[in-house]
């Protein structure tokens, strides 16, 4: 059965520090790739990478799955605050595959941390691009940082679409509440 991947970001950005949330590698079995999965959904240390080598190192992976697995690994790297190697991870995500939208929003989550402020907006901006179902998380990243680097009107307008797309997610509105607008 060929593996899928469905990428979605979680945890959002709080303030000035970003939070990613894991590839979707939905894998109905308990090889390294799921279990990699699983280790970056989790919410609570202790974090370990090593599932993610071995998914790596000796499965078989398609490329799309190949991709994902290296940006949770970015995940669990950014969790356990190892921000180069979670950077290096996102790239890799990307290089094999451009489309990948959470590796970017992922990306601009990591460069966010580092004070690479105008990196992170152009990796959240190409997330929002391609994005497909992280598109409100995508919107909401960047009005975060938006907001972090003092530019309302934009972070307004982002959290405004997120809540917009996904009316569901109550942090979205409550971002827009907080900056001052509210959806009508």
């Amino acid at each position: 059965m060929r593996k899928r991947i469905y990428h979605i970001i979680g945890l959002a950005l709080l303030l000035a520090c970003a939070h990613a949330q894991a590839a979707n590698t939905y894998l109905f079995n308990d090889s390294p790739a799921r279990k990699c999965y699983a280790e970056a959904d989790k919410r609570a240390p202790p974090y370990n990478p090593d599932v993610c080598d071995l998914a790596l190192e000796h499965e078989g992976l398609t490329r799309e799955d190949r991709a994902a697995t290296f940006s949770n690994r970015g995940v669990i790297h950014r969790r356990m605050r190892n921000f180069e190697a979670a950077l290096r991870d996102q790239d890799s995500a990307i290089r094999l595959e451009p489309a990948l939208s959470g590796a970017h929003i992922n990306r601009g989550n990591v460069l966010m941390v580092l004070k690479r402020y105008a990196e992170a907006m152009e990796a959240l901006t190409r997330g929002i691009e391609i994005a497909d179902q992280n598109l409100p998380l995508a919107y909401y990243n960047r009005a975060m940082l938006s907001r972090m680097l003092g530019d309302q009107r934009s972070a307004r307008a982002d959290a405004a679409r997120a809540a917009e797309l996904d009316p569901l997610q109550k942090q979205y509105e409550t971002l827009l509440v907080e900056l001052g607008g509210a959806r009508e």
